[in-house]
């Protein structure tokens, strides 16, 4: 793999051969820096060299991944924003203690949408539904709902009991900051069970989607990753503004803006059940769903 030669490249050849930027003695342990490069730089540009051959070998993939999630937002538009107002002035009028449990079912509803929309072709409108698509399943929301609260409960807990655990009285901020990576990664390893769970598998195992680990997790940082963080700057540069005009709380300008908040966040959902569908039809090409192209010859070299 490129990656290794890299490590190679970096670290010099026990064998004495000469590496560009490095001098290997007889016996390897004698390296020196060659006048024309150094170490830490030819890591560097190895490393730089993988992501961009990472990315080119996969590009295609991704660009699939952005031209499909922002379609699917934009057909779903109206929906979802019917969705995040009903959301919204919920919230808004009857003032819950708290929000988590009813905006995680909220969320896991329209990710399933998401998914059905993804891996049968459904779409998300106030128009009247056509039969079910070829290998489409009824609609049935037990499972799904299951595999969700387990992908963010064990990351939520471990977040909280390191929380716990700290003398940090910003203990909100360490929270997010162990959350947000261990959500990552048990949605990289485990997150395909979610696409199985609706197309019902039965034959589907997590070893499958263990295997993809690496290629999903690239694919949820370059997709909802890189969207999020997008979102997140716009919704607080936004708020800034609302503050700066003098608009108060209990403004219904406000609440317009939480709505459309709540509508943009659908995006990042989108992208998200879109990188674990696809993951899924690579990993397990079923009839019913349109052949993946699997993951062989689609590791970085």
């Amino acid at each position: 793999m490129m990656l290794l030669r890299c490590l190679i490249v970096a670290t010099g050849d026990r064998g004495g051969t000469k590496v560009k930027g490095l001098r290997a003695g007889a016996g390897g342990s004698d390296l020196r820096q060659d006048p024309g490069g150094g170490t830490g730089l030819t890591a560097r540009r190895c490393l730089i060299g993988s992501l961009l051959l990472l990315l080119q070998k996969n590009g295609g993939s991704m660009r699939k991944i952005y031209r499909e999630s922002f379609g699917c937002f934009l057909s779903s538009l109206p929906v979802l924003m019917g969705f995040g107002a009903t959301i919204e002035v919920l919230l808004w009028v009857l003032q819950p203690k708290s929000t988590s449990g009813v905006l995680f079912f909220a969320q896991t509803v329209i990710a399933l949408l998401f998914h059905r929309h993804f891996l049968f072709g459904e779409s998300l409108s106030f128009k009247k539904q056509p039969a079910n698509a070829e290998g489409a399943h009824p609609l049935r929301f037990g499972g799904f709902i299951l595999i969700s609260g387990a992908l963010i409960a064990v990351p939520l807990a471990m977040a909280l009991a390191a929380a716990l655990q700290s003398s940090d009285p910003h203990g909100r901020g360490l929270m997010v900051i162990v959350l947000v990576p261990l959500y990552l990664l048990m949605l990289s390893m485990f997150g395909v069970a979610l696409p199985a769970a609706v197309a019902r598998d039965g034959t589907f195992r997590l070893s499958q989607g263990l295997r993809a680990t690496f290629q999903t997790m690239w694919r949820l940082v370059l997709g909802p990753g890189v969207v999020g963080l997008v979102l997140v700057t716009t919704v607080i540069l936004g708020g800034h503004a609302l503050g700066l005009a003098g608009v108060t709380d209990g403004s219904l300008l406000v609440l317009v803006y939480y709505i459309l908040c709540r509508t943009l966040g659908f995006l990042t959902t989108i992208f998200a059940v879109a990188v674990l569908c696809e993951m899924y039809r690579r990993t397990r090409p079923d009839p019913g769903l349109g052949q993946g192209s699997g993951l062989a010859g689609q590791m970085p070299a």
